[in-house]
C-alpha cells in the first residue's frame, strides 16, 4: 500500500529540503523521500552527533543489514562473521527462541575456521555444531588446500607434494601425515599415513567433483563384496555395512585432534587452544603442539615470526606442565598413569616419549616424571637402599637376601605385576600369568629375553606400571631367587656393574700402553681387542634396536646423542691404531703407539657420561658442552688475528723465506704462542747466535737473524697484537663462559633431570651382563633373531602372544581420560579467570589514569 504525506507534513519537508539543498529540483527530492517512506520498516534512525555516534555507526549499519535479511538467518550470520561482530551475533541472531537444525551452521563454521574467528567458533559449538558431523574428509582437505600463498605450511606441503607426486594438483592427507611425521620424528605414525581411508584418497577427484572420491583399492573391494552378496549393494564403504536407519560413521574419530593439528600448523594459537579444550588427552595434545611449533620454528628465519612462535611454544609448555601438576596434586598414581599410557590417537606414543622427542626439559623435570624415573631406575629395589649397601651386595651376592629391601606391590584384582617401561620397549618382565589366581605365588624369574626396555622396534609402548596397577597396593612375599633376579636386572645395578667393568677396561688399557706394548702381540692385548669388540657390538645393538623404521633413520637417531659420536670416534681410533700396530714397519708401530695413546684419552672422556647421574656433576657436563660450543665460535675470530699477525710479522722479520711446510708452521706457531705470553723476544731482537748467510740458516746450522727493520717494527706490532688477543679476546671468552655458566646454573635441575632420563633409558635397555661378558647376551640375541627370521610368522606370533602385558590397555583407561579432561577444563577455566582479572585490573588502572 502506497504511503502519502499529509499536506502540512509535505509543506514542512519541502521547507527542510529547500534549506538543505536549495530551491532546485525540490519536486524530485520530495518524490525520493516518498519512495523511501514506502519501506520505512527497513529504515534505522541514528544520531551521528551523539557522543558515541561515530564509534557505534558500524553496529547500526550491521543491524540495519540484519533487518533487511530478517528471515534469512544464515545470511545474517555471514554478515556478522564478515564484520567480526560477535556481540551483534549473540544479541540479535542467537536468541533463545531460535532453533538450529543439525548441520545448518556447518558452512558458516567452516568460514569461521578459515577466517580465524575464534569467538564465532566457540559460539557455534555452544549452539549444537557437532564436530564429528562437521569435519568431513572434503572439508579437512579444503582447509589444507586453501592456505594462503605466503604461509609457511603451504611451502612445506609443496615440497612434499612435489617429491611424492608432482602431477597431483592438490595436497592430500598423506602429504600432511608425512609432514607431521617429519616434524614429530619417524617413530610417530599419523593416522593419515597408517589408515588406507585417509592415505588412499583421490584428492583431486574429491575436491574437483561433487561426488565422493573412491580409491582404486576401495572400489575393487566393494565390487567384490557385491559379487559375493548382491543384496548387500555398494552401501558398505570400506567394509563397514550401513543399516537403513543407521547414521553414517563420521570420517574422523577425533575431529578436535585433526582441527588442532591444522591450527598448530597454521600457527593460529587461539583456535588451537579452542580445539585443545574441546578434545581429550590434554597433556599429550599440548606436548604435540609444543613439538610441532618447535620444529616449525626451525623452518623459518624471520625474527618476528620466530618470536611469535616462541611465545606459542612457551604457552603450550605451560599448559602441559600445569595440567600435569594439577593431576599429580590430585592423584599421584593416576598422574603417573597418564605419563605411561599408550596414546593410540598420537601414533601409539606416550606423554614422556613426546616430551623427550621435543626436548621439553621443563616437562621432564616435573615431580610426576621424576617419580616414574625413580621407579624405573631402582626396579624392584627399595629406594632407601644406600649406594654403599648396593655396592657391598654387588661384591658379595649372598648378602642380597638378608641385606636389601625390595618394594614389590601388586593389585589384588590382578595377578600380574612388573616394572614397566616409560616408553616403548622390548618384551617386559612377565612375572605372573594374567589368568592366574591372585592368591597364587608369582612365577619364577624369566630369562634375559623378557627384560623390559624403554623403546621397541615395533613402536609399541607400555601402558602400565606398578603404580598404575593398584589403588591399594599389598606387599607380597618374595622368594630368594626372585630377589636375586630383581637385584641383577635393576637398571641401577646394571649401571654400577658397567662402571666397574669400564674401570677395569681402562686399567688394562693403561697397563698395555705403559708396560706391555711390544711388536709381539701379548695375551693382554688380545683381551683388550675382544673387550673393544664387545663395546662395538653393543653400539651396533643400540643402533639396530632403535624404534625408528629405516636404517638411515636409526643412524640419524643414534648420532643425535653426542656421547654416541664420542663412542664412534673412540672405536675408530682404536681400530686405526690396531691396524697400524700390525703393519710390518717400525714407523707405523710408533705411530700406532701415538694413536692408541690418543685413543686412551678419548676412552677416558667417556667416563664423563657416568657423571650424568649425579645431581651436582651432571649439570657441569652441560656447561662443558656449551662452553666448547662457545669456544669453537671464539676460535674462528681468534684465528683471524693469529694468522694476520703471524704473516705480517714473519714477512717483516724474515723477508723472502723459502716455500716449505717449516715456514708455515713457524708463522702459525709463534703468533699462536704469543697469545699465551710466550713472546720469543730473544729471537726477534737478535740476541741469540744467528746468521744472515742463506746457506748456513738454510741447512739448519744456525738460525736466521731477523732484519733490522723487523727488530724495530715487530715488537711494536706484537704489543698491539697481544693487547687485542690476550686482553680483549681472552676476556671476551671468559665473559662468554660466565654467561653460559649462569644460564645453565639457573636451570640446573631441568638439565640434570633430562640428562638423567637419557642415562636411565640407556641402562634400562642394556643387557644384564657387562662387557666383555655381554658377548654372551649378544650371541643369544643374534641366534634368536636368525631363528625368528627363518621360522617366519609362526614363531613371531608365539613371541607376541607372550608379550600380552605390554599390549594391554589400562583397566581404567576410559575413567582416566575423563579424569584428565575434567582437571584440564578446571585448570583452563582457572587460568582464564586469572587472565580476565589481570585484564580488568589493567583496564581499571587505565581508566583511573
Amino acid at each position: 500500500m502506497r504511503r502519502y504525506m499529509a499536506a502540512y507534513v509535505e509543506l514542512t519537508v519541502r521547507e527542510m529540503v529547500e534549506n538543505e539543498f536549495g530551491s532546485d529540483n525540490i519536486a524530485v527530492h520530495l518524490e525520493r523521500i516518498k519512495e523511501c517512506l514506502e519501506k520505512c520498516d527497513l529504515m534505522s534512525v541514528f544520531d551521528l552527533d551523539s557522543e558515541t555516534g561515530m564509534k557505534e555507526i558500524d553496529v547500526v549499519m550491521l543491524q540495519a543489514l540484519l533487518k533487511a535479511y530478517k528471515n534469512q538467518v544464515i545470511d545474517q550470520l555471514r554478515l556478522a562473521l564478515a564484520w567480526n561482530r560477535i556481540d551483534v551475533a549473540k544479541s540479535d541472531i542467537f536468541t533463545d527462541d531460535k532453533q538450529w537444525p543439525t548441520g545448518i551452521l556447518d558452512d558458516v563454521m567452516f568460514s569461521a575456521i578459515q577466517l580465524n574467528r575464534v569467538d564465532f567458533i566457540e559460539l557455534f559449538l555452544d549452539h549444537g555444531v557437532s564436530l564429528h558431523e562437521f569435519l568431513t574428509k572434503k572439508r579437512l582437505l579444503q582447509l589444507y588446500n586453501r592456505i594462503p600463498n605466503n604461509c609457511l605450511l603451504r611451502s612445506l606441503l609443496t615440497k612434499i607434494k612435489v617429491r611424492e607426486d608432482p602431477q597431483r594438483k592438490n595436497f592430500s592427507l598423506l602429504d600432511v601425515g608425512m609432514l607431521i611425521q617429519s616434524l614429530m620424528g619417524d617413530t610417530f605414525n599419523p593416522t593419515y599415513m597408517t589408515k588406507p581411508e585417509y592415505a588412499n584418497i583421490d584428492v583431486d577427484h574429491l575436491l574437483d567433483d561433487d561426488a565422493p572420491a573412491k580409491t582404486t583399492e576401495t572400489g575393487l573391494k566393494d565390487i567384490a563384496m557385491v559379487m559375493l552378496n548382491p543384496a548387500r549393494g555398494l552401501d558398505d564403504i570400506d567394509g563397514k555395512l550401513k543399516k537403513p536407519n543407521e547414521k553414517p560413521l563420521p570420517d574422523f574419530e577425533q575431529p578436535c585432534q585433526d582441527l588442532f593439528i591444522w591450527s598448530i600448523l597454521m600457527i593460529q594459537q587461539d583456535m588451537a587452544k579452542t580445539f585443545w579444550v574441546e578434545g581429550k588427552d590434554a597433556i599429550a595434545t599440548a606436548l604435540v603442539g609444543y613439538n610441532l611449533l618447535k620444529m616449525l620454528q626451525k623452518k623459518t628465519d624471520y625474527t618476528e615470526f620466530v618470536i611469535t612462535i616462541q611465545g606459542c611454544i612457551d604457552e603450550w609448555s605451560e599448559l602441559a606442565v600445569g595440567v600435569l601438576s594439577e593431576c599429580y596434586t590430585t592423584d599421584e598414581r593416576n598422574a603417573q598413569d597418564l605419563l605411561m599410557r599408550e596414546l593410540s590417537n598420537w601414533g601409539n606414543m606416550t606423554c614422556m616419549m613426546i616430551a623427550v622427542k621435543a626436548v621439553n626439559k621443563e616437562f621432564i623435570s616435573q615431580t610426576a616424571c621424576q617419580s616414574v624415573l625413580n621407579s624405573i631406575w631402582h626396579g624392584k629395589l627399595a629406594p632407601e637402599n644406600s649406594v654403599l649397601r648396593l655396592f657391598v651386595c654387588m661384591c658379595f651376592p649372598f648378602l642380597i637376601v638378608p641385606l636389601l629391601k625390595f618394594n614389590l606391590r601388586m593389585d589384588p584384582s590382578s595377578s600380574c605385576y612388573h616394572p614397566q617401561a616409560m616408553a616403548s620397549g622390548s618384551q617386559p618382565r612377565k612375572v605372573c600369568s594374567r589368568h592366574q589366581p591372585s592368591q597364587s605365588k608369582p612365577n619364577p624369574p624369566l630369562s634375559q629375553k623378557s627384560k623390559p626396555k624403554l623403546y621397541k622396534m615395533e613402536n609399541r609402548f607400555s601402558k602400565t606400571s606398578d603404580y598404575s596397577e593398584v589403588q591399594k597396593p599389598n606387599e607380597l612375599h618374595i622368594t630368594p631367587g626372585q630377589k636375586l633376579y630383581y637385584f641383577f636386572t635393576a637398571p641401577v645395578i646394571i649401571f654400577m656393574y658397567n662402571v666397574l667393568s669400564y674401570f677395569g677396561f681402562l686399567s688394562l688399557y693403561t697397563y698395555v700402553l705403559i708396560f706391555n706394548f711390544a711388536p709381539t702381540v701379548s695375551v693382554l692385548e688380545l683381551v683388550l681387542m675382544v673387550w673393544v669388540f664387545t663395546i662395538l657390538s653393543e653400539e651396533v645393538r643400540q643402533v639396530v634396536t632403535r624404534s625408528s623404521t629405516t636404517l638411515v633413520s636409526k643412524l640419524k637417531s643414534y648420532v643425535t646423542d653426542s656421547w654416541n659420536i664420542v663412542d664412534i670416534i673412540t672405536i675408530i681410533l682404536f681400530i686405526i691404531g690396531m691396524i697400524m700396530r700390525f703393519l710390518p714397519y717400525k714407523d707405523t708401530f710408533e705411530a700406532a703407539r701415538v694413536v692408541l695413546a690418543l685413543n686412551f684419552v678419548s676412552f677416558c672422556m667417556r667416563l664423563l657420561h657416568i657423571f650424568s647421574v649425579h645431581k651436582q656433576l651432571g649439570p657441569k657436563l652441560v656447561m662443558i658442552g656449551k662452553m666448547v660450543q662457545d669456544m669453537m665460535f671464539f676460535l674462528v675470530i681468534l684465528m683471524i688475528f693469529v694468522v694476520s699477525y703471524g704473516i705480517a710479522s714473519h714477512s717483516i722479520l724474515y723477508p723472502n723465506s723459502p716455500l716449505a711446510w717449516s715456514t708455515v708452521l713457524q708463522v702459525i706457531k709463534k703468533s699462536y704462542w704469543n697469545v699465551y705470553e710466550e713472546l720469543f723476544l730473544d729471537e726477534i731482537e737478535g740476541n741469540t747466535k744467528c746468521t744472515f748467510d742463506e746457506i748456513l740458516w738454510g741447512n739448519g746450522t744456525y738460525p736466521r737473524c731477523p732484519s733490522n727493520v723487523g727488530r724495530v717494527i715487530v715488537p711494536i706490532l706484537m704489543g698491539v697484537y697481544v693487547l687485542l688477543a690476550n686482553v680483549l679476546l681472552l676476556n671476551l671468552l671468559i665473559a662468554m663462559f660466565s654467561y653460559t655458566f649462569t644460564k645453565v646454573q639457573d636451570n640446573t635441575d631441568k638439565h640434570w633431570c633430562f640428562q638423567r632420563y637419557s642415562l636411565i633409558y640407556e641402562y634400562y635397555e642394556r643387557p644384564v651382563l657387562c662387557p666383555p661378558l655381554i658377548m654372551l647376551t649378544q650371541l643369544y640375541l643374534l641366534v634368536r633373531y636368525i631363528v625368528t627370521s627363518l621360522c617366519g610368522s609362526r614363531l613371531k606370533h608365539q613371541d607376541s602372544s607372550n608379550d600380552f602385558i605390554s599390549g594391554r590397555k589400562l583397566k581404567h583407561d576410559r575413567e582416566l581420560v575423563q579424569w584428565e579432561d575434567v582437571i584440564a577444563d578446571a585448570y583452563h577455566q582457572k587460568k582464564e579467570q586469572k587472565k580476565s582479572r589481570v585484564w580488568n585490573s589493567k583496564s581499571c588502572l587505565q581508566m583511573t589514569c
